[in-house]
C-alpha cells in the first residue's frame, strides 16, 4: 500500500502531470467562454471616431462665412464620424427598439447636418430622424440590422471637438448600448521601441528560462526530461494565449464597417 501511494505521490508530482491539469483547467475554462459567445443575442454597438475635424474655428480672421437658415454662426464647427452595428447573432428589427436610439450632442449644440456614409447593405433601410437636430439630438432607425450590418454615420455640430457624444435607447433583449472608443494612434515618429506589456513578457520568459536551466542541472535525466517537455509546452500555451488576446482586443475596437 505503501509503495502505490508513493508511486501516485511521484506521479501526481511530476511536471507534466501538473502541465496536463493546467491544460484541461484553462480548456474547460475556455469551454465555458466559447459557449457564452457561441449564444444568440442581440449587441447594438456604437464605436466614435476619436478624431474630429474643426471645420470652422471661432475668432480665427477669415473671409469664409458660415451661416444656416440665414443665422450667421460664430461658434466652432466640428465634423464627428459614429460606425454603429450588430455585434450579435440574433437580427434586431424595428420592432425590438423598445426606445428610440438617439445620439445627442446636447441641447447647446445643435446638429447643423446628419448624413449617412456608409451602410453594410441596402435591405436594412437605414434612416436618419432630423426633427431634434436643432437640439442637439439625431435620431436612428431600420428595418432589420442582421450580424454586422451597419452604417457609418457623420454629423457636422456646433460646437469645438471637446463636445461629448451621448448614445441613448434601448434594445429588447441587451441590457445597454455598447459604446467603444478606440486609443488614439501613436504616430510611427514617437513608436520608438516595444510596448511596456511586450517588454515586461519578454523579461518573464527569459526569467522562466533562466531558472528552468538552473534546475535542469540539479535533476536527473528523467526529471529533466519531464521538465523539458512540460517547458515547451508551457511556451507553446503563452503564445497561443498572446495571440487569443491579441484577437480578442482586435474585436473590441474593430469595427466591420471602417470610417
Amino acid at each position: 500500500m505503501g509503495a502505490r501511494m508513493e508511486k501516485l505521490r511521484q506521479w501526481l508530482s511530476h511536471p507534466l502531470t501538473l502541465l496536463l491539469g493546467l491544460v484541461g483547467t484553462v480548456a474547460s475554462i475556455l469551454s465555458v467562454v466559447f459557449y457564452l459567445q457561441s449564444m444568440e443575442n442581440r449587441e447594438l454597438t456604437f464605436l466614435v471616431n476619436p478624431v474630429r475635424t474643426t471645420v470652422v474655428k471661432a475668432g480665427q480672421t477669415s473671409r469664409l462665412k458660415v451661416s444656416i437658415e440665414g443665422r450667421d454662426l460664430t461658434n466652432d464647427i466640428t465634423a464627428l464620424q459614429v460606425a454603429f452595428w450588430n455585434a450579435g447573432k440574433r437580427p434586431i428589427r424595428r420592432g425590438e427598439i423598445l426606445e428610440p436610439i438617439v445620439l445627442s450632442t446636447g441641447s447647446g449644440h445643435p446638429i447643423l447636418e446628419a448624413t449617412l456614409r456608409k451602410s453594410s447593405r441596402q435591405v436594412t433601410h437605414i434612416a436618419l430622424g432630423a426633427a431634434h437636430v436643432e437640439n442637439g439630438d439625431l435620431g436612428v432607425s431600420w428595418d432589420i440590422l442582421e450580424s454586422a450590418d451597419g452604417g457609418v454615420l457623420q454629423l457636422i455640430y456646433e460646437g469645438d471637438p471637446s463636445v461629448p457624444l451621448q448614445i441613448q435607447g434601448i434594445v429588447e433583449g441587451q441590457r445597454s448600448i455598447r459604446v467603444r472608443t478606440p486609443p488614439q494612434k501613436i504616430p510611427t515618429s514617437e513608436r520608438s521601441g516595444p510596448s511596456v506589456s511586450r517588454l515586461k513578457l519578454s523579461i518573464c520568459l527569459l526569467g522562466g528560462v533562466i531558472l528552468a536551466n538552473v534546475l535542469l542541472l540539479v535533476l536527473d535525466k528523467e526529471q529533466r526530461h519531464g521538465i523539458s517537455l512540460a517547458l515547451s509546452c508551457l511556451v507553446i500555451m503563452v503564445v497561443l494565449f498572446m495571440i487569443a488576446i491579441q484577437i480578442w482586443q482586435y474585436n473590441q475596437t474593430a469595427s466591420p464597417i471602417p470610417f
